[in-house]
């Protein structure tokens, strides 16, 4: 116990900038729980060299491209400023950053603004509703509600290609990411919806890798027994379906961009109307390890 006792005095006596950098190798709840074993260490937990260790690499970009002014007096608030709440950048209807609570992971969300969507041979219309606080309902469905200020409510759907490409720099480093179709399905009057497929696509020590499924955007029709990715529904009342995963390191000197695309295989679709998809996003999350 005497020893004991005089490791923890030897380390309260450190300096606070070394009782910092101690610190920031740990992570946020330990951070937090430090405040409470004496003065100089809630004093070190507090700092901003411990809590920009926590943030993002693109904090930064965050807060100058905010669509909201960011106001803070620490790197802590702004830690947790981040967790609380998507943050839109780049106009109301782009994208989105949030931290994770639990990993301190950047989870992002990329909106109507960011999407590249294509079709072939047949017509392809589309409605994006500037809506403010986007409030869409659709007859005989459900409202949901977007963070973006737009919308993409597709119908008459025929051959249909939805990409994004993203810039791995705005990612966490050294994260395992999965990608998410977030909609919400109109497919009503439709028999047997198309097949999907889905594909990532990046560069990893100078070699091209692409991770391709079939996906299955309404499970309605379909058995969960058939291979590939199935949605399932998310507690904001959204509809997500996985796109597949992709390791994001540190070192983007090759290819700093990964590719993710979402088209159909099978169909057309004929005279859907009243169906379709309201599409809100492709989101990026750390992978959850069960």
């Amino acid at each position: 116990m005497e020893k004991q006792g005089n490791l923890e005095l030897n380390i309260s006596n450190l300096p606070k900038k070394c009782i910092s950098h101690i610190l920031s190798l740990t992570s946020p709840r330990d951070a937090c729980r430090c405040t409470a074993v004496s003065t100089k260490f809630c004093s070190a937990a507090e700092s901003d060299v411990v809590w920009e260790k926590f943030l993002p690499p693109c904090w930064e970009y965050i807060v100058s491209r905010s669509v909201s002014p960011l106001v803070f007096s620490s790197k802590k608030e702004l830690y947790f400023r981040l967790c609380h709440s998507p943050v839109l950048v780049d106009g109301t209807k782009n994208k989105s950053f949030v931290l994770d609570k639990i990993s301190a992971k950047i989870c992002c969300m990329f909106g109507p603004g960011d999407l590249s969507m294509s079709w072939d041979q047949y017509s392809l219309r589309v409605d994006q509703n500037a809506l403010g606080p986007v409030f869409f309902r659709v007859p005989n469905y459900k409202p949901v509600t977007s963070r973006f200020s737009e919308m993409t409510y597709i119908y008459d759907i025929a051959q249909l290609l939805i990409q994004v490409r993203v810039n791995r720099r705005l990612l966490s480093p050294n994260t395992h990411y999965v990608a998410h179709f977030v909609y919400t399905p109109r497919f009503n009057d439709i028999e047997f919806p198309p097949l999907q497929r889905v594909s990532v696509r990046y560069v990893e020590e100078g070699i091209e890798k692409v991770v391709m499924s079939d996906a299955y955007l309404d499970d309605d029709f379909l058995s969960r027994e058939n291979e590939g990715f199935h949605s399932r529904d998310r507690d904001d009342g959204w509809t997500e379906m996985e796109m597949g995963e992709f390791f994001n390191g540190d070192d983007h000197d090759d290819d700093n961009v990964v590719a993710i695309s979402l088209w159909e295989v099978s169909g057309p679709y004929i005279r859907m109307l009243r169906n379709g998809l309201i599409v809100q996003g492709i989101e990026l999350r750390p992978k959850v390890v069960v």
